[in-house]
Parts: structure tokens; sequence; C-alpha cells
């Protein structure tokens, strides 16, 4: 399943594995500094970040919502809630979200939340300004350039905006943390629709931590949109090899090798990501398991 599509929600964010992140606490900073005083609230946010980062979409909604009702106000919680949102062009709930994060009190937030907000009051302008431009363009026979070129983006994602001296200034300010990498991966990715960034993040955050498993995710949906299959090959592989019980890391390589028309074999590892927790997979195996045998998935357009 697509890297962050399995985000969204960031998702977002965005811009994080749950066997292998152990192996990082002391090595590298996982966590920016929050403000909440809040342990249980603390604890909640973080267990979120491990789960969305292999694609958990349940279990980090259930978490971020954990988060927030031992600390209502927990900004981080709010606003990486908010950037999820932002994340999925369907979600319309996305200005109302982050209208509700703008308004909590600001006196105590860490420098990493004070970015962070900067970048939802980016996006709320952004979604003003798309907004103005539709209703403008829906009244005249042609759009303007200058609505368009508000409109335009690689998907049509009408949140985006430019983000990214954002994204630098969080990985500048905290730049062996893993978290502020992941926060600008998703963003750029998900958000910004600007895949060369988010990758280019990804890259940066490998050389701090190469085990970090969920980057060659990353990597691998990257590689393998840009048609270079060898390259897809090995960082799916390494994905692989550092989160071997991770339900994700099956699913991936799933769609890596049904891509390359291996079908029996990605029916097999669609398998172990059910079996590890991921229902999502079992259409998907039943689909490739059709491949093999010749059956052409039905046409969508035909079932209507």
């Amino acid at each position: 399943m697509k890297n962050l599509n399995k985000l969204v929600t960031l998702s977002a964010l965005l811009l994080i594995g749950t066997a292998s992140l152990s192996a990082y606490a002391g090595e590298k900073e996982r966590h920016l500094p929050i403000s909440t005083k809040s342990e249980a609230a603390k604890l909640s946010y973080h267990d979120a970040l491990d789960r969305i980062a292999n694609a958990d979409i349940n279990g980090y909604n259930t978490k971020i919502e954990a988060a927030l009702k031992a600390d209502p106000q927990c900004f981080i919680a709010h606003a990486h809630r908010s950037l999820a949102a932002a994340s999925n062009t369907k979600n319309e709930k996305t200005g109302t979200l982050i209208s509700a994060t703008l308004l909590l009190p600001q006196d105590n937030l860490t420098p990493a939340e004070k970015i962070i907000r900067k970048m939802l009051v980016q996006i709320q302008t952004n979604l003003k300004n798309s907004d103005k431009s539709s209703i403008k363009s829906s009244g005249d026979a042609g759009e303007t350039s200058a609505s368009a070129s508000v409109n335009k983006t690689d998907k049509g994602n009408k949140n985006s905006t430019a983000l990214k001296p954002l994204c630098d200034e969080l990985v500048t300010t905290y730049p062996n943390n893993i978290e502020a990498f992941e926060t600008a991966i998703a963003v750029c990715r998900f958000i910004d629709d600007n895949p060369d960034n988010a990758v280019a993040y990804t890259e940066r955050l490998i050389k701090i931590e190469p085990n970090y498993a969920p980057a060659y995710n990353t990597l691998g949906y990257y590689w393998m949109e840009k048609g270079n299959m060898e390259k897809a090959g090995e960082a799916f592989s390494n994905y692989m090899r550092l989160s071997p019980n991770e339900a994700n890391s099956h699913d991936s390589m799933g769609d890596y090798l049904m891509k390359s028309g291996r079908f029996d074999e990605a029916a097999n590892h669609y398998d172990k990501a059910v079996s590890l927790g991921m229902e999502s997979s079992r259409e998907r195996s039943e689909k490739a398991r059709n491949m093999a045998k010749g059956i052409e998935p039905a046409d969508p357009e035909m079932e209507k």
C-alpha cells in the first residue's frame, strides 16, 4: 500500500517502525521536544508516530485520540492530526481542525511546535486562497493564470502550499532528530505533492540513521513511481531486512512484486501482511493470485 497514501487521512504526516524503534533509543534524537506536561499524552503521541510510520492508520488515530483525552490542549497531537487531515484531499474537516489547533495557547510552545504551527498557518492561508480562486474560476469562462497557479499541483491537492522553507527550518533546528525529518518528508510528499523534496529528506534521514526501516519504504515507492525497479527492489529489500515482522514491509514488498509481474510471490507477501494484522492486504492477495492464473481484474468502469 502506498506509503503515507497509507497515511493519510500525513497523511499526511506526513510525514516509524514499531519493531525496530527501540533500537534507536539513545542513538539519535527520536522525538521532537513538545510542551505537554502530561506523560500519558506524550506516550500516546509517541506511540501514534510509531504506528503511522508503518501504515497502521487505525492505531494512529486511536493513539492520537488517547493523547488528546489525556491532555485536551496537547498542541502537538492537535497539530499532527491537522497535518494528517491536510494530506488527504478528500478530508473536509481540514480547515476546521487547523483553525481549532491555531486557537490553542502559544505561550509555552517549544521551538519545534512553533515551526509546525507556522506550517498550519500557511496551509490555512492556502486553503482560503484556493477556495477564493475556485469561486472566481467557476464564475469566469476561463481561469486566470494566477488562479491556475494556485490550484495546480501534481495531484490537484487543494491543500498544497510551499512548505519546504519551513521543513528546512525544522530539520536545520533539529539536524539529528528523526521526527523532524519524518515531518518534513510527510509534508513535502503528501501536502506539497513534491516527492523529489520528500526523497531528498529521506536520504538525509538515512545518513543520520541507516537502520531506520520506514525510510526505505519511502525510497521504494519513489523509485517504483520513477520506473527504476532495481533501486525500488533494493529499497524494499532493506525495509524487509530491517522490519521482517512488520506487516507493512510485506505489504510494500507485495506491491513491488505485483509491479514486477511476480504475482505468486506478491500474494505470499500480502498473505504474510494479513497474518501480521494488515487486513487491507487480503484483497490485494486475491488479486495477485488471480493475476498469477491469468485472470485479469475486472474493469471498474464495466462494473458501474
